[in-house]
């Protein structure tokens, strides 16, 4: 033991050899304990500045806050909700006609939007209980494209226009006014009496006297038969029945609000169709009592499917037959059988019945 310790004093005296403790040496080491000497809060004390400015800004911060919260509860707490704002005529320049505002509008219905596209300027209105119902007001530049036939009404002492029923729930009314076309369209459950309520007040406002009844529309004699005055019958015969029974079927009883008896309602069709024949397919359909008439429901009457493809043959000079094969998928396919005859110069339907 004492050799180790003997040999670890010998190196310990070599590795010394030439060690001098110089001046910055001592003033490193004068340093050192300085600095140990400070309490431990030193660098604490350092960061209380910073800390009270962070405390004075978040004060500050939330007492804007309640100032602005304030104003705001006193000001605006009773202000009532934003409502949509009722449709405004738009005013017309020099190249543009006055979008009116519809004058009636039938109850449960109310106001949506005005809405402009390019060329096309409308105003809509929705059934309340049920917004895929609505009706519009419509006026554009470019004609309208209808996908199904034509059906002529007169409106106005010099005023024609035409009615398109796209399905039993879509329909439009158009004519063309202040050089650009005017369209009343509804879909849904509105009733063809208040359309026509609509439309007749819109025009009236366009300084027209309306003469049109789109619950008894009148129709020219035809008398050269081609197929689109054949399609055009079969259009106004489905479009007047249904338009006529969807009146009655809104009423307690299924009762015709206008109409007092049979032959009241077989009148409706007699332009183009022969009376033998809407007394044979209506008779059993109806009831007459001393108050009017009313529903016997019962399965509807062959309809014209418009958009499904048809034959128009010539019979003879005075005959022709339409036929068009209705598939569903329910049941086995029908074909459809419409003849015209003409008599007294005038081509009326003469029957519809299927096979």
């Amino acid at each position: 033991m004492e050799e180790q310790l003997k040999k670890l004093k010998s190196g310990l005296k070599d590795e010394l050899d030439g060690f001098e403790f110089d001046a910055g040496m001592k003033r490193n080491v004068s340093r050192r304990f300085a600095e140990s000497g400070k309490p431990r809060g030193y660098l604490f004390r350092r960061m209380i500045p910073a800390g009270l400015s962070l405390a004075f800004l978040a004060v500050f911060s939330l007492g804007m806050y309640w100032v602005i919260e304030k104003y705001y509860t006193e000001n605006h707490a009773n202000t009532p909700p934003a409502k949509e704002e009722s449709p405004v005529a738009e005013t017309p320049d020099d190249d543009k006609p006055e979008l009116i505002v519809p004058p009636y509008v039938p109850d449960g219905y109310a106001f949506k939007h005005t809405h402009t596209d390019g060329d096309v300027y409308e105003h809509m209105f929705m059934n309340e209980q049920n917004e895929a119902e609505y009706f519009a007001y419509i006026m554009r530049e470019e004609e309208p494209d209808y996908p199904v036939p034509d059906i002529a009404v007169e409106l106005a002492d010099g005023l024609s226009g035409k009615i398109n029923k796209v399905s039993d729930e879509h329909l439009f009314l158009t004519w063309q006014d202040e050089g650009m076309y005017q369209i009343v369209e509804r879909k849904g459950s509105l009733t063809v009496g208040e359309f026509n309520k609509i439309a007749e007040a819109i025009i009236k406002a366009k300084k027209y006297e309306p003469t049109f009844d789109l619950l008894r529309l009148k129709m020219e004699p035809v008398v050269a038969l081609d197929e689109k005055a054949a399609v055009e019958m079969l259009a106004r015969y489905d479009y007047i029945w249904k338009s006529v029974y969807q009146e009655a079927d809104t009423r307690p009883g299924g009762k015709f609000p206008d109409l007092k008896t049979k032959e009241e309602f077989y009148q409706l069709f007699l332009d183009f169709m022969s009376y033998e024949w809407v007394e044979k397919t209506f008779k059993f359909r109806l009831g007459e009592k001393a108050d009017g008439i009313y529903i016997i429901p019962i399965d509807p009457v062959p309809s014209f499917w418009p958009g499904t493809k048809y034959d128009l043959v010539q019979i003879s000079e005075d005959e022709y037959q339409l036929t068009q094969i209705q598939e569903t998928k329910n049941k086995a396919p029908e074909t459809l059988v419409v003849t015209y005859k003409k008599a007294e110069g005038v081509w009326k339907i003469e029957s519809i019945t299927t096979k």
